[in-house]
């Protein structure tokens, strides 16, 4: 098994677990990182890196579909975001299947995945901003999304991808097989203040060794972290 665990990616799963655990963070005024959801998150974390190769500890999502494409060394990766060009015919190497998340606890359906993804962005101090404007909304279109962005080799974000069996079928399954985990995904609070806590958050991830050996003291501080910057996005 291989788990992207670096510091960005380690980050990324401790909301998705969070989340599947019914404790998702919200940000909102006086919420708190639950305590007890939080600790056994980073112990399946911590039971995960123990056993698996320890390269999971600086790999990214790339390098882990990267490995799992090239070799039969390893066969899993129960948390990553997906990337449809490993599953398509004529991707070099052995094509990957992608599936739904892992369930957390008795739930019936996966949740809590964190949602990934890139957006478009117009700048407002250019010109021609009408027709920037235009082509945002032709690439976001389902009917470009199904077709022209999808046979180019893009990563389409429409919901109508994901019921478009033409679109399944050229994407090696992948569609179908994510289908459950993107209706329950879970998408970061916009609240200011935010970006900077999952920044601060993600720099604490750096040390590896500190959250696998003390998760308490390493809560403590993500804990301080959550609180500052969510009393600023209060104010």
């Amino acid at each position: 098994m291989l788990w992207p665990l670096g510091d960005v990616d380690s980050a990324a799963s401790l909301l998705t677990l969070l989340a599947g655990l019914g404790h998702p963070v919200t940000f909102a005024d006086g919420h708190v990182i639950d305590r007890a959801a939080a600790l056994e998150a980073l112990g399946l974390m911590r039971e995960a890196a123990r056993g698996s190769d320890p390269r999971c500890l600086s790999m990214n999502p790339i390098n882990v579909l990267d490995t799992l494409s090239s070799a039969d060394d390893f066969w899993y990766a129960p948390l990553t975001f997906g990337y449809l060009n490993y599953s398509r015919a004529g991707h070099p190497g052995r094509r990957l299947a992608f599936g739904d998340i892992p369930r957390i606890g008795a739930g019936p359906e996966p949740a809590g995945s964190l949602l990934g993804g890139a957006g478009l962005m117009i700048s407002a101090y250019r010109p021609h901003r009408a027709e920037a404007v235009g082509y945002a909304l032709h690439v976001a279109a389902s009917a470009t999304q199904r077709t022209a962005y999808l046979a180019a080799g893009g990563q389409p974000a429409h919901h109508d991808v994901w019921a478009d069996p033409a679109a399944d079928e050229v994407s090696g399954g992948f569609f179908s097989g994510t289908g459950r985990t993107m209706a329950a995904s879970w998408t970061r609070p916009r609240t200011p203040g935010f970006v900077r806590f999952q920044n601060e958050m993600i720099e604490l991830f750096g040390d590896h060794r500190r959250w696998m050996s003390e998760p308490g003291p390493f809560l403590d501080d993500l804990d301080a972290i959550y609180r500052r910057r969510g009393s600023v996005s209060a104010s």
